[in-house]
């Protein structure tokens, strides 16, 4: 049985395994968020709006987090991780702070562009089926939601 020092030393360690699964899935489902943005801004729906932002900031988060090798603390620790990362942290923290302050389409479309400049474009057939199989139909195939894990 391992010790409780290495036990606690392990679950600081970032799992590499599933790392390239991770930073295709994540900016997946921020992607296709500047959409459901401007759904909201056509029907002045704040709902949409606000959960379209969250979304976007934790899982383009969680693509910079999974890019630098830094684990995903909570969504209450987020921005402070992002911020804990110096100079590289400060700009997905900033954005993340602006889209939730002001939930639209262009400042959702600045974020995606922000977020693909450190990790790169996805194609949108690409994201679409991702998005998909991790959110939309993910209980169809008996898995939780990427959003829960």
């Amino acid at each position: 049985m391992p010790s409780f020092a290495a036990t606690v030393s392990e679950i600081q360690r970032y799992p590499e395994a599933g790392v390239t699964d991770r930073q295709r899935r994540f900016p997946a489902q921020a992607k296709l968020q500047p959409y459901f943005l401007s759904e909201a801004d056509k029907r002045s729906d704040p709902f949409l709006a606000s959960l379209s932002a969250s979304t976007m900031g934790r899982f383009g988060g969680r693509t910079f987090l999974t890019d630098r090798r830094r684990l995903f603390p909570s969504a209450k620790r987020l921005q402070e991780r992002l911020l804990t990362l110096g100079p590289e942290g400060v700009a997905p923290a900033a954005l993340g702070d602006r889209l939730v302050r002001k939930p639209c389409r262009a400042v959702g479309e600045a974020y995606y562009d922000g977020l693909c400049q450190w990790v790169g474009k996805m194609d949108w057939p690409e994201a679409i089926d991702r998005f998909t199989a991790d959110g939309e139909t993910a209980w169809v195939h008996d898995r939780c939601q990427l959003a829960d894990l």
